[in-house]
């Protein structure tokens, strides 16, 4: 687990991913996974053009190597694995 500082920090990182998709009513952030030294934001959205919030991220978190892919996932089943 992160230490305190590093979670406020990902907090901080989660908060801004939703703000972006929340401004544009392109997606939604639904999931956020932690595991050994990685945390992982899923979002379900409506466009693939998110490159310039991962390089927001990498501008604002230099530290840390922000990526992203897309992949489709119609029936949401990524989400539906860790509906619990």
């Amino acid at each position: 687990m992160p230490s305190q500082d590093e979670a406020q920090l990902f907090s901080r990182i989660e908060d801004l991913i939703y703000d972006y998709f929340d401004a544009k009513h392109t997606g939604v952030l639904c999931l956020v996974i932690t595991t050994q030294g990685m945390r992982e934001f899923i979002v379900y959205s409506i466009t693939d053009a998110v490159a310039d919030l991962t390089g927001s991220l990498s501008q604002h978190f230099p530290a840390y190597d922000t990526q992203h892919y897309v992949e489709q996932d119609r029936e949401w089943d990524v989400y539906k694995q860790w509906d619990l």
